[in-house]
């Protein structure tokens, strides 16, 4: 399969044909977060914590990094403040995330 290209997070990334947009930033080592995307075992994007925004062409909702082909072309923002205030333990968990196991990855994000 061909390469295609695209930009996550300003970067110009290279990626195989057919590979999902967490694959593709995993592959140019830009983080996503995950929760439910075990490799090779499944995917279905329940957890929602690695959604992204879809700047070009312009996606209505944010997508799930694990769910949605890569594109070439595609513009993606994997941090802003619509992708921030989607993600459920920044809405739902509050002060209850610095004593639970995913307190390192809130922080990391900035939730």
């Amino acid at each position: 399969m061909a390469d295609i290209k695209l930009t996550i997070n300003g970067k110009v990334c290279t990626a195989p044909a057919g590979s999902t947009i967490l694959q593709a930033a995993d592959l140019n080592h830009i983080h996503i977060p995950r929760l439910c995307y075990l490799e090779g075992i499944h995917q279905y994007g329940a957890c929602r914590i690695c959604v992204v925004e879809q700047v070009s062409p312009p996606a209505r909702n944010l997508q799930a990094a694990c769910m949605v082909e890569a594109r070439d072309g595609m513009v993606i923002e994997t941090n802003t403040e619509r992708v921030r205030e989607a993600r459920p333990f920044a809405r739902q968990w509050g002060p209850r995330a610095r004593r639970c196991a995913f307190a390192q990855l809130r922080a990391r994000l900035g939730a």
